[in-house]
């Protein structure tokens, strides 16, 4: 990487389960009876959103052009597929929007994720091909300053590669970015579906005479690894992740909370063939080497069914710190309690599916077919609401609109409140065919996305509408796009925050919000949000984080847990604000020049290679860096990658000398803070148990200091002692009989003060006191 400058759950219903999902279903249920005044506006026509193309499949929301302002990607299989841009408000107020670049004509375009690969800072699209409506060759469009060109061919995600080195085409569901080795730059997983099965899943039993399908309709889900030059390599099968399963969605989330993504693949199982058996999902554990191993899911025990999986989202529904994750699956009538899923974290891979408890799913009823779906704080107070648009191949169906309404007392409960967004789109008066032309509501839902488009703070709702897929011309339709403007009532407080990584990946995906606000009378609570590149179906939203804050007046503080590992945390932030965060850092290196410059060898065997620094197994091995020699408070992280030998590796702090340190010192399967003085070594506080060191296994290790307290973490687990023997001194590293790599060193401050009442937009979290 180059451095860049710029709930409440019953214990009957817990599961001691490696990852599950549960039903969650979408029939019409109100639980909580209160009933929201929020009014949605749909402003589709009149800001020339609305069209009237067919198959409309796709949604993403980013700002391509750079203008301050939400833009649009709309995917349109068999018509264009093009960008949306603002034109900002007009002189009423109002947004409105022109066409702009068409990147694709007449091809299946059914899915898109805007990630910025490249690190450049402009959003760049992934477009997936097929899904449900076909076979063909993916795309990758590189965004220079609001020109897209296709690079797909260029970068190698056109497809896996067949025996004959050329890429297969797939029916490609869906593709997801993040950064799961941790090396600075986004990796894209790409599901991709059996599309035959999906064939007979829809018409069981029938002869679809005028269905006409491609031969050979392989598939195969694939992991591209982003090498950091444009390109990217196929590491699906060195990776241990099963590609062979029909999937059309992805979710990329911290599940664990041990600093590394983790990877949660459903599947669309192949209904009505008894004679293949797929599970309804897989979840992938982050083995911190470039690999993964599946965490055993016992689907019976949550009562999943075999559910055909189109859908997914990953988010902290009741704000407890640990990512939950929801399924969206298609049902089957006949079969009982086939339906979606919510899966509720309790942390230790243990979870419970909420999905009746909270109301989004009713015993005995399955769920509608749902395509399009998002979660989105649209009342601003805290807790993430859900959308959900339904709709078959013949006819279209009504959205389902959830509102999250968790408290301590009575945990998890969803108001059903469809009502606000289920209403006819308004007539277009210029638009006179017959076919196109004001289509029948209710209308096919396949792609949503929360975005603030008018920027006045509260989230809006975008949605792609579309006909059938196109092998099915005897019930094409196209149907109309919806913007629903969020016009309240709503007093609730807010904040918008864009994160500009500097050693992480440049967008920050992968990082982790975490908020305290401060309620009236001193009462603080805690917020969290995972920043994600690809969401549930066929969508990606905005890099912009939305942060609802109810009623609580202050923001006690504001942490980012960086991919990285560099932690900033801004104090007393004002509310009601968009800004921006840097990952800031004092020093960084990731050795790509192949030099350690700055670096100063005391023992040992040190050298460069592929981008890493690091020493052989030969005796004690001690460098330190020049860079940074005497400071006080400060933070250090990097990470250390074990190659072979005693198993003894550290991270050094308040460097004096090669005799006289402190030090995050692994050790197998612990981890310890040791002090050195005058050459003395001596154990501080307890041990952390770690993951045992196995050939090519990294480790995010951290070691800070501010005053006497001295703070160590290693991927999520941490330790704190109180020592004052050395006040300053440098970084440094150490291995003992132990070859290792060492790659994306940072040094920070420990606390990034902010000052939430400038009038500055922007903050990098530079502490105002300076270094002392």
């Amino acid at each position: 990487m180059n451095a860049r400058e710029h709930g409440k759950f019953s214990p009957t219903r817990m599961a001691l389960i490696a990852g599950t999902l549960y039903g969650i279903a979408v029939p019409q249920i109100t639980v909580a009876k209160e009933t929201s005044d929020l009014v949605f506006t749909d402003v589709a026509l009149e800001a020339g959103f609305q069209d009237r193309l067919s198959h409309g499949r796709a949604l993403s929301a980013a700002d391509f052009n750079n203008d301050g302002y939400v833009d649009f990607y709309i995917g349109n299989p068999t018509d264009e597929s093009f960008i949306m841009l603002s034109n900002g408000p007009d002189e009423n107020g109002h947004i409105t929007y022109r066409k702009g670049q068409v990147l694709l004509d007449g091809v299946s375009a059914h899915n898109a994720t805007v990630a910025d690969y490249d690190n450049d800072g402009d959003p760049d699209i992934f477009i997936g091909v097929g899904g449900q409506d076909g076979i063909g060759l993916d795309h990758l469009f590189n965004n220079d300053n609001g020109v897209f060109t296709d690079v797909s061919e260029l970068a190698g995600i056109r497809g896996p590669i067949g025996a004959d080195g050329e890429p297969v085409p797939v029916a490609t569901g869906s593709g997801t970015f993040a950064d799961y080795d941790k090396d600075g730059d986004l990796d894209l997983f790409v599901a991709a579906r059996n599309l035959p099965a999906f064939i007979r899943d829809i018409f069981p039993g029938e002869v679809r005479t005028s269905i006409v399908l491609p031969e050979n309709l392989g598939w195969r889900d694939t992991l591209y690894r982003n090498n950091g030059d444009g390109t990217f390599t196929d590491v699906t099968a060195a990776s241990g992740i099963n590609g062979i399963n029909s999937s059309m969605t992805s979710s990329w989330g911290d599940y664990d909370n041990d600093g590394w993504i983790d990877l949660f693949v459903p599947h669309s199982t192949l209904l009505g063939d008894p004679s293949i058996s797929i599970d309804g999902y897989q979840l992938y554990r982050n083995n911190h080497d470039g690999t993964f191993s599946e965490v055993p899911l016992d689907e019976e025990a949550l009562q999943v069914g075999h559910n055909a999986y189109w859908a997914s989202i990953t988010t902290d529904f009741n704000n407890d710190g640990w990512l939950d994750i929801m399924g969206i699956a298609r049902a089957r009538p006949e079969v009982p309690n086939d339906s979606h899923s919510l899966l509720l974290n309790h942390g230790g891979f243990m979870f419970t599916n909420e999905a009746r408890s909270s109301g989004l799913t009713k015993e005995g009823e399955p769920a509608p077919l749902t395509m399009a779906c998002q979660t989105g704080d649209v009342n601003s107070d805290g807790y993430p609401d859900i959308i959900m648009g339904t709709g078959e191949p013949s006819e279209g169906g009504l959205d389902h609109f959830f509102i999250n309404k968790y408290s301590e007392k009575s945990g998890l409960i969803f108001e059903d409140v469809s009502h606000l967004v289920n209403f006819p789109a308004a007539a277009d008066p210029l638009c006179t065919d017959p076919v196109r032309c004001n289509p029948a509501f209710p209308y096919r839902g396949h792609a949503a996305v929360f975005v603030d488009f008018d920027k006045d703070g509260d989230i809006d709702l975008a949605e792609v509408r579309g006909g059938a897929v196109e092998y099915l011309p005897d019930v094409q339709s196209a149907e109309p796009n919806r913007l629903f403007r969020n016009d309240g009532p709503n007093d609730n407080n807010w904040l918008y925050i864009t994160l500009n990584g500097s050693i992480s990946n440049l967008s920050g995906i992968g990082a982790r919000i975490e908020v305290t606000s401060r309620q009236d009378g001193g009462t603080t609570r805690k917020i969290y949000k995972e920043v994600k590149a690809g969401s549930c179906f066929s969508a990606s939203g905005p890099r912009e984080v939305h942060i609802g804050l109810g009623d609580d007046e202050a923001v006690e503080s504001l942490k980012v847990h960086w991919p990285s590992g560099v932690k900033t945390t801004l104090k007393d932030v004002d509310v009601n604000r968009r800004i921006v965060i840097k990952e800031h850092v004092l020093y960084d290196e990731d050795f790509n020049d192949g030099s350690p410059s700055g670096w100063q060898v005391l023992g040992g065997n040190w050298s460069v290679s592929q981008g890493a620094y690091g020493p052989d197994a030969s005796g004690v091995a001690i460098t330190i860096n020049t860079a940074n020699s005497s400071r006080r408070d400060t933070s250090v992280v990097a990470k250390l990658t074990y190659k072979s030998g005693n198993k003894v590796m550290g991270l050094l702090g308040r460097v004096k000398s090669g005799n006289t340190h402190y030090g995050a010192i692994l050790m197998g399967s612990v981890a310890r803070i040791f002090r050195t003085l005058d050459g003395v070594e001596t154990p501080l506080g307890d041990a952390i148990s770690i993951e045992e060191m196995t050939p090519g296994k990294s480790y995010i290790v951290g070691l800070s200091f501010s005053d006497d307290m001295i703070h160590m973490t290693v991927d999520g687990q941490s330790a704190k002692v109180m020592d004052k023997s050395i006040k300053r001194g440098g970084i440094g590293l150490v291995a003992n009989n132990t070859a290792m790599s060492v790659d994306y060193v940072a040094v920070s401050k420990p606390e990034m003060d902010f000052d939430g009442s400038s009038d500055d937009d922007s903050s990098d979290g530079e502490d105002s006191h300076g270094d002392d």
